[in-house]
């Protein structure tokens, strides 16, 4: 993005460092699953030159001459690209400071070599490996580890780490909990967990605020509790993977101002699918809402393209979850009970609490429903639009999609162009290229849709899906990438980007916040 945004500049590039005190009570090959069930934000990471993390986790000497020349032809040429620096002598990570390379719930390794760090990645480390004072700065009597108050900020929704290893003081009421959540016969329920939650947050108000790790003041602390225990807000936790604590937040935001935060990079192939609410989202809303926010948010721009396109983009931007196998990810079930769903008062969904987080429990989702690894329902979107407009189509260089407001136009093949761009980007995918996804299954998809006002019947058949998959050079995705940037170029083009992937997240922002219907 630094790139579309600002053009090639000279400058070293950076990478974000995190701590996590929990990553240190796991082995390396669960940190995956500890840091998904809270994903990092911007708000914790340090910005480190990405030279200066590289000399540190090899352990190499400071010298007159470091790794920046190769880092700032890195930043100028190729950064945002698949591109990885060439490895070198004593490229290996020392064990000690090993760390979680992050780029989202769908991709995320650990770091063993510093060949594999890109600029603009997120690298999570444990607290025991240190590092903090060489790669930043740290206040006195501060914790490296400040995840729930970032996720705070950036979330609006109150979160706690509780495991056995992040409180190792002696607190009685917390050991008695954790006590009673290992016995194998415990059945612990929502207002179990209330009434705990509860008499943690007295037992802080009557004199336990020595017990605590530093990441943790008594006062935000008790005020965290309480709020967890508040049967308006619901709670919903996730368990650790060793399944001795959990991740406990809300399923509603906190009163105030409906808060969001663009992620640091796309989480996965769907996880802007998730709701923490325990009401879905159907498809035909959620493209209601989007198009309601984008038609308020183009209405105060100085554009010169015809609202109609960006209407279209977002009343189909999320056709391609209509993929049996989406539904079937969506409500955690197999592929041969989608039958349900389509039975079902609720219909096609868009959004549900049933999507799994963490990484293991997605890939068993997504095997379960038949989705192959990788799969994007966007470009399935696309495929679906480029489908409707030719069969749409009534004379030469007219799309056919005519807009029910009187005197209109119709979508002209330029527009419909645009259409199709901001559809398959809007997950920052298809920049050039859309994703490799051998998809050797895919079933016929259909839907009854509306676009501009008109109903139309949208169909994809399984033989054209495996004919012509997005991820062919001739699919049309890439060559369409370089049309826009010659049409608007690089700063125009992610604007426009821009306008429907901030449409989204404030429509599913609002659809958590229980603002729309």
């Amino acid at each position: 993005m630094a790139q579309l945004l600002h053009g090639p500049q000279p400058g070293e590039p950076d990478v974000q460092v995190c701590w996590r005190a929990d990553l240190d009570a796991f082995p390396p090959d669960d940190w995956s699953e500890v840091v998904s069930l809270l994903p990092p934000t911007a708000t914790e990471c340090m910005t480190v030159p990405m030279s200066v993390v590289r000399r540190w986790l090899t352990g190499a000497e400071e010298t007159g001459k470091d790794d920046a020349a190769d880092l700032l032809e890195l930043g100028g040429e190729t950064a945002g690209t698949d591109a990885k620096p060439e490895a070198t002598d004593g490229s290996a990570v020392k064990p000690e400071r090993r760390g979680l390379l992050w780029r989202g719930l769908a991709d995320n390794r650990l770091l063993t070599a510093v060949s594999d760090l890109r600029p603009g990645d997120t690298l999570i480390l444990p607290v025991a490996a240190g590092g903090w004072e060489v790669l930043g700065h740290l206040p006195a009597d501060a914790s490296p580890d400040v995840a729930e108050a970032a996720s705070v900020t950036a979330r609006n929704r109150p979160v706690v780490r509780l495991h056995p290893h992040l409180f190792d003081r002696e607190w009685p009421a917390l050991q008695e909990l954790f006590a009673r959540l290992a016995e194998p016969e415990t059945v612990f329920g929502v207002e179990d967990w209330r009434e705990a939650l509860r008499a943690l947050a007295d037992d802080l108000q009557t004199g336990a605020e020595d017990k605590l790790p530093r990441h943790w003041p008594a006062d935000a602390l008790r005020t965290a509790l309480r709020q967890l225990a508040d049967p308006q807000l619901g709670l919903f936790r996730v368990p650790y993977p060793d399944g001795r604590g959990y991740v406990l937040t809300t399923r509603k935001r906190l009163a105030g101002m409906v808060a969001w935060s663009l992620p640091l990079m796309d989480e996965g192939e769907d996880e802007r699918s998730w709701i923490a609410s325990d009401e879905p989202v159907t498809l035909a809303a959620h493209s209601r809402h989007v198009r309601d926010e984008i038609r308020r948010t183009v209405r105060a721009l100085p554009l010169k393209i015809r609202e109609e396109v960006f209407l279209a983009a977002a009343e189909a931007h999320d056709w391609g979850k209509a993929d049996e196998r989406f539904q079937a990810l969506l409500q955690r079930a197999d592929r041969t009970e989608t039958w349900l769903v389509g039975a079902s008062p609720l219909g096609l969904l868009a959004k549900s609490e049933g999507l799994p987080l963490t990484p293991l429990e997605r890939r068993q989702a997504h095997e379960r429903a038949g989705l192959p690894a990788g799969f994007r329902h966007e470009m399935l979107s696309v495929q679906m639009m480029e489908t409707l407009s030719g069969s749409a189509g009534i004379i030469p260089g007219n799309t056919g999609i005519l807009p029910a407001k009187p005197g209109s136009a119709c979508i002209s093949p330029a527009e419909l162009d645009l259409i199709l761009y901001l559809i398959g980007t809007h997950h920052g995918r298809g920049r050039p290229l859309a994703p490799v996804v051998a998809d050797l299954e895919a079933p016929d998809v259909a839907l009854t849709a509306e676009l501009l006002g008109q109903s139309y019947t949208v169909a994809v058949s399984h033989a054209w899906r495996e004919k012509a998959p997005p991820h062919r050079l001739d699919s049309g995705i890439g060559a369409r990438f370089w049309r826009m940037q010659r049409r608007f170029g690089w700063w125009g083009a992610a604007y426009l980007e821009t306008i429907l992937r901030l449409a989204d997240h404030q429509a599913s922002a609002d659809e958590e916040a229980g603002l729309v219907s």
